[in-house]
């Protein structure tokens, strides 16, 4: 999770965001344990595109709370949708 939060800091720095190691730096931490404990199958996709963001400037260190939140639900949400397509699908043989 170190790992992540630094790639993060330094996109912020290349960008030319300074970090405040206060509270702030701490809720982003936070936040990301607490998805990726809750998420383990989507948190590593989440974790990218977050990280892509982040460089592009679409998010600050500010919005990484909520935004993990999002992406790893949204995630979520669509792997479900997709693993129950896949098992209704009558063309599908499934052997046991």
């Amino acid at each position: 999770m170190s790992n992540l939060l630094q790639k993060i800091m330094m996109a912020l720095g290349r960008r030319g965001v300074q970090v405040p190691i206060d509270s702030t730096l701490g809720a982003a931490y936070r936040s990301l344990q607490e998805y990726q404990a809750q998420y383990p199958a989507v948190f590593p996709t989440a974790a990218e595109i977050l990280l892509a963001e982040v460089e592009g400037g679409a998010t600050g260190i500010t919005d990484i709370p909520k935004r993990v939140g999002h992406l790893c639900e949204m995630l979520d949400r669509l792997q479900r949708q997709e693993d129950l397509t896949a098992w209704s699908d009558p063309d599908r043989l499934i052997a046991v």
